[in-house]
């Protein structure tokens, strides 16, 4: 395993660590402190996961990931904003499941006898859903960092995402082997030596399939474009590809509207690259949908059939690349200041009221 996919590696453990942790602190206080009778079903003993601790659990993901992908400042801070938006957003919608799950799992693993299936069935049936979402949440936060990705470094998340999918598939056959009744205890209990010995080589044999899976969608990745090209989808998508220029005239007209300095105009621009970077990689993602929607339209013999290719043209392009065309208009409304928004103002109104009275034109002598 590569030093970078270790580096990865670690920053996913401690994402572990913080959805296992992060529910203790919420339920501690709860507890009723008055009363020396224990409850069996209060646990003892909780990490109490701070909003300062968060944010230090945060900023060391973001310091590993911008090693990762070679970040500069604004990257790094892009990423911790996406880290601070979404992962306590997911710890918070799903304290009581991870705390519930979190609790029955060492329960069970620590015990003299090992669970039956129908307890193994019951917790995996309860735990799919958390996986879903977590995996989702991945996804989500992937779309989000695109945004601010180069091409070279969107290669390097897809490879990553291919990664932490066969992983979190890996994780979910076990979840539905459990559920369907197919929990071993000689196979799958902790607390036997030969499963515990059976788990860490099927754990070194999965770090081994994520690598290859990995280094197998960076290498699809950076194909991508040669034959996203050459596909017949390309006419279709011809109406799309004036999104760049649509993009590029608004940016330049926003400069000029409020006379944005070269700082400012530098990240401007800056923005218009990642967000037309991700409309390309959009593109290139989503060729073999095109080529599909592309079918749809050429076979449509009735308005019912042009319909559904419309639909599916507005859910696979047309939506999405308005999303990242507003996208763009919200990060580029965050660069003038107050003075530039109001002389911005002023000049709007003085060339409204000229177009309306226009001066008067001394005539021709």
């Amino acid at each position: 395993m590569t030093k970078t996919t270790e580096r990865a590696w670690r920053v996913g453990m401690i994402g572990l660590l913080t959805l296992v942790a992060a529910p203790a602190s919420a339920q501690n206080a709860d507890r009723n402190r008055s009363t020396d009778q224990p409850d069996d079903n209060k646990p003892i003993i909780g990490i109490q996961l701070t909003p300062r601790l968060l944010d230090n659990l945060l900023d060391k993901a973001a310091d590993r990931l911008a090693k990762d992908y070679h970040f500069d400042e604004f990257q790094r801070e892009q990423m911790r904003q996406v880290l601070q938006e979404r992962i306590p957003r997911f710890l918070h919608q799903h304290q009581a499941e991870i705390q519930k799950l979190t609790d029955q799992w060492l329960e069970a693993a620590s015990a003299e006898e090992p669970p039956d299936a129908e307890y193994a069935a019951r917790w995996a049936e309860e735990a799919l859903p958390l996986v879903e979402d977590f995996k989702g949440m991945v996804h989500d936060m992937s779309a989000d960092m695109r945004e601010f990705l180069s091409d070279d470094q969107q290669i390097l998340l897809d490879g990553y995402l291919a990664g932490i999918d066969t992983v979190t598939d890996r994780v979910s056959d076990r979840l539905h082997l459990f559920k369907e009744g197919g929990f071993d205890p000689k196979l799958h209990w902790p607390g036997n030596p030969e499963a515990r010995k059976r788990n860490r080589a099927n754990a070194r044999e999965l770090r081994a399939t994520a690598e290859r899976a990995r280094q197998a969608a960076m290498e699809k990745a950076g194909g991508a474009p040669a034959t996203a090209r050459k596909t017949p989808a390309a006419k279709k998508a011809a109406a799309s590809k004036s999104e760049k220029d649509e993009w590029t005239r608004y940016v330049e007209a926003f400069i000029k509207r409020y006379q944005l300095n070269d700082q400012q105009q530098q990240r401007a621009r800056a923005y218009l690259r990642q967000q037309l970077q991700q409309r390309d990689r959009h593109m290139r993602r989503c060729a073999g949908e095109i080529e599909r929607i592309t079918k749809l339209y050429d076979k449509a013999a009735n308005p019912k059939e042009l319909k559904i290719a419309e639909a599916a043209y507005q859910r696979v392009i047309r939506v999405p690349i308005n999303r990242m065309f507003e996208r763009l208009k919200e990060k580029l409304d965050t660069l003038p200041t107050r003075a530039q928004r109001r002389a911005a103002t002023a000049r709007d109104r003085e060339q409204s009221r000229q177009r309306k009275h226009p001066p008067h034109k001394l005539p021709a002598r």
